[in-house]
């Protein structure tokens, strides 16, 4: 009987082949949240980075708009800044601010009505405004000029009452008509969050400092 030889078996080519193995997925998946973890914080810093500055250059806006309402009406001009003493709801400390003519009397400064036009703003995303300094004092917007009888009777907070926020007593930058600024003055402003009732900062090394010339009444901003 002669025997039949039978053709060996061929490999078969990756090329003939379509899909992943279950092997192959999982070392994939497994490198790109390598990957992921990496790069995450370096994102998270850049958008917050970009946001602080966003935040910046609207501030600064809003400072230069109240000097030269100042000037133009020879008024008083404050943009107060709530902070926890104000007694504000709680979302307004360290993110809104508003600008409002003041009076003048021998060197104390009293909320005599609101500009016109201009309601509250908010500083963008988690940007806050952590501190208003003179240059060397830190902690308790020690730059800033306390503005008395402030009237926000305007908010109401949660009961309805909303005589709560009347005469209170809030933060500010004061342009004289002459244009210059009551105080030398730095606003730090950061990428925080709120946690068990503390801010922490995102990104220490993106804090940006906008200055507030007292002789010039200027505005200008700088890094950390």
């Amino acid at each position: 009987m002669k025997a039949v030889n039978y053709p060996a078996p061929r490999a078969v080519s990756r090329k003939g082949r379509s899909g992943f193995t279950l092997i192959e997925m999982v070392v994939v998946i497994g490198i790109m949240a390598i990957l992921l973890a990496i790069v995450m914080p370096v994102f998270q810093n850049l958008v917050g980075s970009q946001g602080v500055r966003s935040a910046v250059r609207l501030l600064c806006q809003k400072l230069k708009l109240a000097r030269s309402y100042a000037i133009n009406n020879r008024e008083y001009v404050a943009l107060v800044f709530p902070d926890d003493s104000s007694g504000l709801p709680t979302e307004y400390p360290y993110h809104y601010y508003r600008a409002c003519i003041v009076t003048e009397s021998s060197g104390s400064y009293a909320f005599k009505r609101w500009i016109p036009g201009e309601g509250w703003s908010k500083l963008p995303g988690n940007i806050s405004l952590v501190d208003i300094t003179d240059g060397s004092a830190t902690g308790s917007f020690a730059g800033a000029t306390t503005v008395a009888t402030v009237n926000c009777a305007s908010l109401n907070d949660k009961s309805g009452d909303d005589t709560t926020f009347s005469n209170l007593a809030l933060k500010g930058i004061v342009f004289k008509p002459t244009g210059v600024a009551v105080m030398n003055s730095y606003l730090v402003l950061a990428d925080d969050v709120m946690q068990s009732g503390s801010r922490v900062k995102n990104n220490t090394d993106d804090d940006l400092y906008i200055r507030v010339s007292q002789y010039t009444g200027s505005v200008t901003f700088e890094e950390k």
